[in-house]
């Protein structure tokens, strides 16, 4: 907190992630919170950057306004990517959705990765040349829960080449091109990619040679473009390779396009720019897509070069390269607390990630709080910052969140009033979105007449949606269905008693009641032999 009084960025952003967040001891203020992220993104912390845009452009505590968020998100892509280009690239967050992984079961992660890496590291031992390749990998980006480590990265992949891989060179050229775990070393690249210039990687890696003229090369507009066809034509949708040349053509289009007069009219659609469809299709290819690429998407978009502006998409361009920065540096502690089963920090560092805008985080620090795990806040406080990031999640149409805040309204948390029609309108907006147990609990307010009126062909139709979209459901929907046809029965009985009232002939009817019910009580319990061979 002195720190962020004296001025420094860093802890001025950290102080307000603190204010935002209201899980590390210290009360709630926003516009405090607010205040302290503006000085902080001033001094050009890319996490303050960040929470602003994302503030910006939803109107969350400031006026929304997309002008703002886009030079909020620009800064901080702009600092993500930097770090990507200090010698080593940005690092591969695997995500996880926590109500996914405990609804399915699954191991530990952090056991399973481990497991996964040790097998990898016996067959690279004994020789198996996809094995070093693979470890070559995990390294480079920091995969399966392996540091990265670029330099080590380095020494799988010449073992690979050594043994005969004939893709590991083009990978190796790569790295000591940028000076990926290394200093750059063009005339080495060259070497590497003419082992094998029929293979992706080294046609993508020549291709950027030729056209800025690299490792002795002369420069060749042309050649360069013929390489990168080439490469995208040989390559696989997953090959990081592909990504590379299509950024490459990309690039080599948008210098074209500084030639072309059709370009310069003030109305022109998007789709005329053909740097734009090469940015963007890099942006998605190779297994991790290419952040650099989609930066340029975006600065096309905000200054519309080559094509009409478009705010919202300059955004959405910045904000996913700004989320592999600081945002992925939480998540990624706030994973690693997870598989430790320090739950309480974990639910710390993704509210933190929460702030940026990472609707994964919203909905994972909420599952959290709402298990409990508050760093020793009171129970109402609790729930009301789960409740607070359900409410987060649920405005970037997280199905899970809108059952949540159902269950707060369906059962009073967080300080609400019991409110079954309010619940049943936000199990009807997940139910929209083919969620077995929102459809469920719709299906059961109808049949129970809670939050809408009694319904029984209304709650059998969402029974069965439910049954359908989810086949693990199809007991529960036979135990819900036993429970409505019990009330049919009820509602049915509870008419016909009223009916003796009414004829007066008292005795007669109880009579016939009687031998109503006992012919009830054999179809009851040859109906009720039905569902036990059912459920067998």
């Amino acid at each position: 907190i002195e720190k962020a009084h004296s001025g420094d960025p860093f802890y001025q952003h950290k102080y307000a992630e603190i204010l935002s967040t209201g899980l590390f001891g210290v009360s709630i203020d926003e516009a405090k919170s607010i205040l302290f992220d503006i000085f902080s993104a001033r001094g050009g912390d890319s996490g303050a950057n960040e929470n602003l845009g994302y503030r910006y452009k939803d109107g969350i505590g400031v006026p929304k306004t997309c002008l703002k968020a886009v030079d909020y998100y620009q800064a901080a892509a702009e600092s993500t990517l930097k770090r990507g280009r200090d010698g080593k690239e940005l690092p591969s967050i695997e995500r996880f959705r926590l109500s996914t992984l405990e609804l399915e079961g699954r191991r530990n992660q952090a056991e399973v990765d481990k497991e996964f890496v040790q097998y990898y590291i016996q067959l690279a031992n004994s020789g198996n040349i996809d094995a070093m390749r693979i470890l070559g990998t995990f390294l480079r980006y920091g995969f399966r829960g392996m540091d990265q480590n670029p330099k080590l990265a380095r020494e799988y992949f010449k073992k690979a080449m050594e043994a005969g891989d004939d893709i590991a060179p083009g990978i190796l050229g790569h790295m000591h091109l940028l000076g990926i775990g290394g200093d750059p070393d063009h005339e080495r690249s060259l070497e590497l990619f003419k082992m094998f210039e029929d293979k992706p990687d080294s046609l993508a890696g020549l291709c950027h040679m030729h056209l800025y003229g690299l490792g002795g090369l002369s420069k060749n507009r042309e050649l360069a473009k013929s390489l990168c066809l080439k490469a995208v034509d040989k390559s696989s949708q997953l090959d990081q390779a592909r990504s590379y040349a299509l950024r490459t053509l990309g690039d080599i289009s948008a210098e074209d396009d500084l030639f072309d007069d059709n370009l310069f009219p003030l109305f022109k659609k998007v789709d005329k720019s053909s740097a734009l469809k090469y940015y963007l299709k890099a942006s998605t290819s190779g297994m991790l897509g290419d952040m650099e690429a989609l930066y340029k998407a975006g600065m096309m978009y905000k200054y519309g070069e080559g094509i009409v502006r478009d705010c919202i998409s300059a955004v959405s361009a910045f904000s996913t390269v700004a989320s592999q920065g600081v945002s992925a540096d939480n998540i990624k502690q706030a994973q690693d607390f997870y598989f430790k089963r320090e739950y309480n920090k974990a639910a710390q560092y993704y509210a933190l990630a929460a702030e940026s805008g990472s609707e994964l985080s919203q909905s994972n620090a909420a599952h959290l709080l709402d298990k409990g795990y508050c760093n020793g806040l009171p129970k109402i406080d609790c729930e009301e910052r789960a409740l607070h990031y359900f409410r987060r999640a649920s405005k970037q149409d997280n199905g899970y969140s809108f059952i949540k805040i159902g269950d707060a309204h369906y059962y009073g948390k967080a300080g609400l009033e019991k409110d079954p029609n309010t619940a049943m309108s936000y199990y009807m907006l997940a139910g929209d979105r083919n969620l077995p147990q929102a459809l469920f609990n719709v299906g059961w307010m109808y049949a129970a007449g809670v939050g809408a009126k009694v319904d029984f062909t209304l709650a059998k139709r969402y029974y069965q949606q439910a049954a359908e979209i989810n086949s693990e459901a199809k007991i529960p929907v036979k135990l819900a269905e036993i429970d409505m046809y019990r009330r049919i029965y009820l509602q049915r009985l509870v008419s016909y008693v009223g009916s003796l009232k009414e004829d007066g002939h008292v005795y007669r009817s109880v009579i016939e009641c009687f031998k109503s019910w006992g012919s009830r009580l054999i179809v009851s319990l040859i109906f009720a032999i039905c569902i036990h061979k059912m459920l067998k």
